[in-house]
Formats: structure tokens, C-alpha cells, sequence
């Protein structure tokens, strides 16, 4: 599933380390002060992996990265593939946290991390941020997270169309919304893979194997005719344990149907 992922990372690499990137890097060297100190693409993208590196001078280089995108023209696209490279290990945790989200669409997950970033450089005003990476990392993530929330919000629509059984799909709480009181300690909007494993342990005693299809249906809001195709499982198969464990929930909360 990675795969997709890790040849973007190659591409972005071959990118940095030709001869017209040098060229490019020393021109924007000429207009950025705080780049001087860096010989080259690769040597600049390794202080930045660094994690002794002071976060006032690393605040500065992403800015000037961010500017040199916004501006256009040559520089622009090194300048891009500079920020993805600095912000690297931050979006790789990023895409193993969210990947689960996209069981058959890891590509889709590269696609979403893509759209959201550039989106962000886009709007960023550095002048009103204090930490330019930090601020581009959670914003990222935050908005594949909502786009993923819309993606099931619009599938489930259309599932349940078609899906009148009684216990049709949970639907996800839109943004606007409070989040609801967490019995877990969840801080609202989908739960990270972390949280997730703490709610499954919670429910594996009382629905057994159909803990899946109830964290599917509870927490991600799909219908019971999309999970049962992510099993598996046909979509009356699907129903019926749907039921029998919210069912036994019922029971073990000693809530009346």
C-alpha cells in the first residue's frame, strides 16, 4: 500500500538532485538570505531532517520556501519539492496514521496529502504563523481527515438509498456540530488509529469479530452495504451482524431496543 507513497518520496529526491535544482537553489540563495548558509538541494533538505536544528532559523527557511512557491516562476516547483522533502517525516507519519482510512485506496491517501498541502502553501500567510512547518503538518492532516469525512458522507448517502434496514449507517457528525462527550477521552472528529485500538479493546469482549463492523458503522459512518463490501461479506450478512452486536451493545449497557 505504500507503494504509491515511497515513489513519490524517489521522485521528489531525483528532483532535488540534478543540475538545473543547483542552479535554481543558488539563484533563490541570491534572493533568500537565510538559504545561504546551505551548498546544495540535498545538504539543505539534511539540516532540515536535523532535530537539534534551532526552530527560529528553520521557521525562516520554510518561509522563504513557502514565498518562493507563491511567487511562481523559476524556483517555484524546487522550491515545492524542498518543503515536501523538509516536511517528509512529518507526512510519513501523517500517511501511516491515516492510510487505514483508505483500505483500498492508498493512493487516493497520497492524492488527498497532496491537495491538502498545496492548498495550505497557497493560503499560508507567514507573517501570522509562528511555526511555518508545524502549522503546514496539522493543517494537512486535519483536511484529509475531512475530506475522507466527506468522501464516506457522500457514500453513505447514496448506500442508503437503497439500504431501509433498521439499523441503517451512523451518520458522521458534520463539522459545524459539538462533538459529542467521549466515555473513551476522544477529542471529537475521527479518532487516530491510537484511539481506535483503545475503543476495539473495549469491544472485543462484548460483539467479538464483529467489532470491525461496528467501529465501521459507529465511529466512520459507513453503511452496512459498504461494509460489508470492505469485508467481504455480502450486504445481508452484513446487516444481520450489524444487528446481532448492537444488539448485545444494548444488552451490555442494559438499554431498553
Amino acid at each position: 500500500m505504500r507503494a504509491g507513497w515511497e515513489a513519490l518520496h524517489a521522485s521528489l529526491m531525483r528532483s532535488v538532485r540534478t543540475l538545473a535544482a543547483e542552479q535554481q537553489f543558488n539563484e533563490m540563495k541570491r534572493r533568500h538570505e537565510v538559504l545561504r548558509a546551505f551548498e546544495d538541494p540535498v545538504s539543505f533538505v539534511d539540516h532540515l531532517h536535523r532535530k537539534d536544528g534551532d526552530l527560529d532559523e528553520k521557521d525562516a527557511v520554510y518561509a522563504a520556501l513557502v514565498e518562493t512557491v507563491k511567487a511562481g516562476g523559476n524556483g517555484a516547483e524546487l522550491a515545492s519539492s524542498l518543503l515536501w522533502l523538509g516536511l517528509w517525516p512529518v507526512l510519513d507519519r501523517i500517511f501511516r496514521r491515516r492510510v487505514r482510512l483508505y483500505p483500498e485506496a492508498a493512493d487516493e491517501l497520497v492524492s488527498d496529502i497532496g491537495d491538502a498541502l498545496t492548498a495550505l502553501i497557497e493560503r499560508l500567510d507567514v507573517a501570522r504563523v509562528s511555526r511555518v512547518a508545524a502549522w503546514l503538518a496539522r493543517g494537512t492532516e486535519r483536511d484529509v481527515v475531512k475530506r475522507r469525512r466527506r468522501v464516506w458522507a457522500d457514500q453513505t448517502r447514496r448506500a442508503e438509498l437503497t439500504d431501509k434496514s433498521a439499523l441503517g449507517a451512523v451518520g458522521p457528525i458534520e463539522s459545524e456540530d459539538p462533538p459529542p462527550r467521549s466515555q473513551f477521552g476522544l477529542k471529537g472528529d475521527l479518532p487516530d488509529e491510537e484511539e481506535v485500538a483503545v475503543i476495539r479493546r473495549h469491544l472485543l469482549p462484548i460483539v467479538g469479530d464483529d467489532t470491525d463492523l461496528v467501529i465501521g458503522a459507529a465511529i466512520y459512518g459507513q453503511s452496512q452495504r459498504l461494509l460489508g463490501e470492505r469485508l467481504g461479506l455480502t450486504h445481508e450478512a452484513a446487516r444481520k451482524r450489524v444487528q446481532r452486536a448492537f444488539e448485545r451493545l444494548r444488552r451490555h449497557l442494559g438499554r431498553p431496543r
